[in-house]
């Protein structure tokens, strides 16, 4: 266990930082929870990059949240952080100026089989101090390039830790939207997708049918979706409804709101809460 002192020490030198620590509000006897909102707690990459290896450092960090830091353009370091960490639950880092996301997606799976092998037969794997266990990952608002979704795509569908994934406002196209639906097809632990606010040239029935196929094709694990601002009509929410009427999922929150329905809509929806066990 360790205290904020420890962590200050080590950010001898980034008087920023220090500052924004010391000032920091933590849980008694449980690991640290940083919640630096940039209007507030502005921090440079550099100094994103400092802190981010201190934290690798101790290893006693549970939520980290670094929202609208307009000068945090590289994960570079973060990526570290989050491979090595044991600790890390609930990574945000919304509405920034990201450039590239491959090695923080990298990162999330860097456990290699033998590595998972030896910690079975430790039984280390029931342990949350052993097993690395990212389960929240939110980087919405950041532009998102079409190799980076297409990697985090063939990340979820090996990923095993992952329960909630935002990716709202990443100004995707349909290319990297498909590619990261179709990851999930292997994917057997994710639980929340927010796919909301995309780029405008997104087709929104080309989008429907592609969630259609998902669940109408896999056993999905997914409880929570949000499909907000993409332009869905009343043909797009009667393809969703389709799949999931036909598929073997878990579904529990659907939301569509803000999109381009009308009262045919109501339709599907009723058929869906009759047929559906939501």
């Amino acid at each position: 266990m360790h205290d904020l002192n420890d962590l200050v020490k080590l950010l001898d030198g980034d008087v920023n930082v220090q500052k924004q620590v010391i000032q920091s509000i933590q849980p008694k006897n449980e690991p640290f929870e940083f919640r630096f909102n940039g209007h507030a707690n502005s921090l440079t990459n550099t100094e994103i990059n400092s802190f981010s290896k201190a934290l690798a450092k101790l290893d006693y960090t549970r939520i980290l949240t670094l929202t609208h830091q307009k000068d945090f353009i590289s994960t570079d370091v973060l990526a570290t952080l989050v491979e090595s960490s044991r600790c890390l639950r609930q990574l945000d880092i919304s509405y920034g100026d990201i450039l590239d996301f491959s090695q923080l997606f990298q990162a999330i799976n860097s456990d290699d089989d033998d590595d998972n092998d030896v910690a079975n037969q430790k039984g280390d794997l029931d342990s949350d101090e052993e097993q690395k266990c990212l389960q929240s990952l939110n980087i919405s608002g950041n532009h998102l390039k079409f190799d980076d979704a297409k990697l985090l795509g063939s990340q979820l569908e090996k990923n095993t830790s992952l329960l909630a994934l935002r990716l709202k406002s990443c100004s995707m196209k349909i290319d990297s939207i498909i590619r990261i639906i179709e990851g999930l097809y292997k994917n057997n632990t994710l639980e929340s997708l927010d796919l909301s606010r995309q780029d405008r040239s997104v087709d929104p029935y080309n989008l429907s049918c592609h969630i259609q196929k998902y669940f109408f094709n896999n056993v999905s694990t997914i409880t929570r979706l949000n499909l907000r601002h993409l332009n869905l009509t009343d043909q797009c929410v009667f393809n969703i409804t389709t799949g999931l009427l036909n598929g073997s999922n878990s579904l529990k929150h659907l939301d569509v709101s803000n999109n381009m329905l009308s009262r045919d809509s109501a339709k599907s929806f009723v058929k869906l809460l009759n047929g559906h066990p939501l």
